[in-house]
């Protein structure tokens, strides 16, 4: 539901299981936010989504004035290597020791209107 509303729709398009290598995300010390980390050795699952320029903008415009920046990362999809973008966190957040929890969010913190 947040991708639709930020991206302004994914166009139909389906997210693709995909693994970014030497990458983990933490829990924010200042709240229930995700931060990717890198990290030798460790393999995060996700999804990887192909999203139109226009969408990308719109992630931009909401990720970019909170001091995230967008970086190219080498991503696996079915085992090959796949060129994707991935936004990373300003310094000035700090990661707890805490894995972050896509389902633990969506229960926790996920804005009501859009459970």
């Amino acid at each position: 539901p947040m991708l639709e509303l930020l991206s302004g729709g994914t166009g139909g398009a389906e997210g693709r299981d995909a693994e970014l290598p030497d990458h983990k995300v933490l829990r924010s010390m200042q709240g229930d936010m995700p931060i990717l980390v890198e990290e030798a050795g460790r393999r995060l699952k996700g999804a990887l989504w192909d999203l139109s320029e226009d969408a990308r903008e719109r992630l931009d415009a909401y990720e970019l004035p909170f001091g995230y920046t967008r970086r190219t990362v080498t991503a696996l999809v079915d085992g090959q290597p796949v060129e994707a973008q991935a936004y990373y966190p300003p310094p000035s957040l700090e990661a707890s020791d805490d894995e972050w929890s896509f389902e633990g969010w969506l229960r926790q913190s996920l804005p009501l209107p859009m459970r």
